[in-house]
């Protein structure tokens, strides 16, 4: 199962970075082999407009605009979203990915004591 979440978070993107990898810890994932099979894993698939090309950490998330299951999702919080690589809305790479990604919507997952002013996910456009 994928879900995108969107979140404001004030801080580095490094520290966001790290946090994802102690919960993931903490949910009792082991990284013995890269594409294994794993009990849950949290990816950074944009951070504003940033571009960042580390070692461990790349943003956006370098298979971002080939993954229906990752788009899709994104595509629920804002369909104009931008890739700050290509500068191209993620929906226009929709056309040109292969049809045998399947994605089925299962449901959308809302946090109404959270939802509190403005959505700064959908508000921030790329210029």
């Amino acid at each position: 199962m994928n879900c995108a979440l969107c979140v404001e978070y004030p801080d580095r993107v490094r520290d966001l970075f790290s946090e994802t990898k102690k919960i993931e810890e903490e949910m009792g994932r082991v990284r013995n082999e890269k594409w294994g099979p794993r009990v849950i894993d949290i990816d950074i698939l944009l951070f504003g407009d940033l571009i960042l090309d580390e070692e461990d950490l790349k943003i956006p998330h370098p298979e971002l605009h080939k993954r229906r299951f990752a788009m899709i999702p994104l595509l629920e919080i804002d369909k104009e979203i931008l890739h700050p690589l290509f500068r191209k809305r993620l929906r226009d790479f929709l056309r040109g990915i292969d049809r045998s990604q399947k994605v089925k919507f299962i449901g959308k997952i809302t946090l109404p004591d959270l939802e509190i002013g403005a959505n700064p996910c959908t508000e921030r456009k790329l210029k």
